[in-house]
């Protein structure tokens, strides 16, 4: 039986799973069963990543944009993976994507599922204009703007 209900594997990251292929319509290839999921369900980049991850489990690449002047010898990827399913090379460890590409495994709980992913890192200058946002109920709110931009309130 496929992972086709949140009921068939119980933590949180195949319930997260399961949460992107109802509300995305995104679908994943891989995994007849939760020991055998091989997919990646998140990756992030802290500090350095320029929008939002795009994982296509069809290709079985994941892109995303890391700001122009990062230093791509040294990124730490979060990386949250299906349910027992361990990465190489594994999370929260510093990896040089220096030649744009790295190559990731993913082996499945059981030991034996494995599926290869492709990391592409793609630069760009873009930077947002916001970097932050907080308030205070009631009295105030708090925008920090980013110091690269030249901006005119009147």
């Amino acid at each position: 039986m496929g992972i086709n209900r949140s009921e068939d594997c119980t933590t949180e990251a195949e319930f997260t799973r399961e949460v992107i292929k109802k509300e995305f319509n995104r679908t994943f290839a891989d995994g007849g069963t939760c020991d055998e999921a091989t997919n990646i369900l998140s990756f992030e980049i802290a500090n350095e990543q320029a929008g939002e991850t795009v994982i296509d489990t069809a290709k079985h690449s994941i892109t995303l944009e890391v700001f122009s002047d990062a230093d791509i010898t040294a990124l730490i990827a979060s990386i949250i993976l299906s349910e027992g399913a361990t990465s190489d090379p594994v999370t929260e460890v510093p990896q040089s994507f220096t030649n744009s590409t790295v190559s990731y495994t993913v082996t499945g709980q059981d030991g034996i599922t494995t599926q290869g992913r492709t990391m592409n890192v793609v630069f760009t200058d873009q930077r947002p204009f916001i970097t932050s946002c907080s308030t205070v109920a009631g009295n105030s709110i708090t925008i920090e703007l980013n110091d690269d931009f030249d901006y005119n309130f009147n």
